[in-house]
């Protein structure tokens, strides 16, 4: 119960973090910079490398799961053939 609340909170921090990231982007895209040390711009940055590393992290998690589903279209139909040969499916009485 404990690990499901946390796992809960967590995917909602992430989703907030995003939504803030895309939202801050949206709000101070055209903010006249104040030279080298611009906080807005730091902020930006930061907002940006948020977003590129959530982006990176789902499109190794949808590689993953394709991968999976490869896997089960190629291993599943032949595990199926292996265990539709046994004598009890096959309804055979071993009389010796």
């Amino acid at each position: 119960m404990k690990s499901r609340f946390t796992t809960i909170l967590m995917a909602v921090l992430l989703c907030l973090s995003v939504f803030g990231s895309v939202f801050c982007l949206a709000e101070h895209t055209n903010h006249e910079c104040t030279g080298e040390n611009c906080a807005v711009c730091a902020i930006l940055e930061q907002c940006t490398q948020r977003l590129r590393t959530v982006a990176a992290a789902a499109a190794v998690l949808i590689r993953q799961l394709v991968l999976c589903m490869a896997a089960a279209v190629i291993f599943v139909p032949l595990f199926s053939r292996i265990a539709a040969a046994t004598p009890i499916q096959l309804k055979v009485k071993l009389l010796n």
